[in-house]
């Protein structure tokens, strides 16, 4: 794992769960992406669970398997 990307992994967690459980995300959670990269990582996300995906098969979709791993 590349430095640095342990912690980016961290904060996209507690971000995650932080919306999950009806929190807002702490500001900067995501790293420094662009409000529009933001709003469409978001928008992808809405479609995969309108279309019945689970959160998990959303994350495999957008950042990979090897990003997601085998836990869960």
């Amino acid at each position: 794992m590349a430095p640095g990307a342990l912690k980016s992994h961290l904060n996209l967690i507690e971000c995650f769960n932080r919306l999950r459980t009806g929190l807002r995300a702490a500001p900067n959670s995501l790293g420094r992406i662009s409000k529009s990269q933001r709003l469409r990582l978001v928008l992808r996300v809405l479609d995969g669970r309108l279309a019945g995906a689970s959160y998990r098969e959303i994350a495999i979709a957008l950042f990979g398997w090897d990003r997601v791993g085998s836990a869960g």
